[in-house]
């Protein structure tokens, strides 16, 4: 594989890091421009010499050279980048086809360039059948950026990585402090110094005192979960009692004085409150006919035989 002797040195050849697309060039006898795109580079060169083109990815035409059973071909590339200094222009591609605005099969030429698209709308590339309009739509087209277009950049860039930052830090706060024990540490700290929290964050004082309501609210949950419980189940007026395994341990009498003095005074407290309310060293009033018990063992609050 060998490059022509007519690419021009502006021009930079595509160097592939791909497998499939090393083996590819190192195939062909010759890499080369399409004498479209070579014709209107050489032209923009002598009006612009600062600038320089690099070849793209796609190879373009494959031209057969031989009729052997391993064909040689000549890689003939069809588009390129222009570049000035370090800043990337736009893009030049040509194609063969038929054209429906001449009526004839010719050489299409697209320039794409983002200023384009601020000029013409919605679209950032212009078609033409006309190397000279090309050339112009190159020249008119195609410069680098401006002091207030770097300047905007730069305001833009800067907002980014400052937005970037204070998002990221927020996001990584709200997870640190969405862990349970540091944020019932907080909560805590909070609650034990009170009357200073909602001096410093008025703002604050409903939002913390309905935090504080909930906080108490999970302190007689969990002590009560963590309690001892006996199951009753009311029917028709009658109370039966279940140990944690489903096990019946008890069962009132007609009299309703089946049942030890403790039980039926946390039952009777119970059925004063809303449905699954808890009530500290009491329990919860699940529904109607569902109720949870809590046992204080040192206080002998425990069932004897099943009845």
């Amino acid at each position: 594989m060998q490059l022509a002797a007519h690419i021009p040195s502006y021009v930079k050849i595509y160097s592939p890091t791909a497998r499939d697309e090393i083996a590819e060039l190192e195939a062909a006898k010759e890499i080369t421009l399409h004498p479209d795109l070579l014709e209107i580079l050489i032209k923009l060169n002598a009006k612009k010499p600062t600038w320089r083109f690099e070849t793209r990815v796609n190879f373009g035409a494959k031209k057969t050279l031989g009729d052997s059973l391993v064909p040689e071909y000549t890689v003939a590339y069809r588009s390129v980048m222009v570049w000035e200094n370090s800043e990337r222009l736009g893009n030049i591609i040509v194609s063969e086809g038929y054209s429906a605005r001449v009526g004839k099969h010719c050489t299409n030429y697209y320039v794409e360039s983002n200023r384009i698209l601020k000029k013409r709308g919605g679209t950032h590339i212009m078609l033409t059948t006309k190397q000279a309009s090309a050339l112009n739509t190159c020249i008119k087209y195609m410069y680098s950026p401006t002091v207030l277009e770097m300047g905007q950049k730069a305001v833009e860039e800067a907002r980014k990585v400052v937005n970037h930052a204070v998002s990221t830090a927020q996001s990584k706060l709200l997870i640190t402090i969405g862990k349970n024990d540091l944020r019932l540490a907080l909560l805590s700290f909070a609650a034990a110094h009170a009357d200073t929290f909602n001096k410093v964050f008025p703002a604050h004082s409903a939002m913390f005192a309905e935090a504080l309501d909930t906080k108490q609210d999970l302190a007689i949950c969990t002590e009560v979960a963590r309690t001892p419980l006996t199951y009753a189940l009311v029917t028709h007026q009658q109370v039966h009692v279940f140990n944690v395994d489903g096990k019946l341990v008890a069962l009132d009498d007609n009299d309703g004085n089946g049942l030890p003095e403790w039980f039926r005074r946390k039952m009777g407290l119970l059925k004063l409150v809303e449905h699954t309310q808890f009530v500290r060293d009491v329990g919860v009033r699940v529904s109607d006919k569902y109720y949870a018990i809590a046992m204080d063992v040192t206080k002998n609050e425990t069932f004897g035989e099943t009845k």
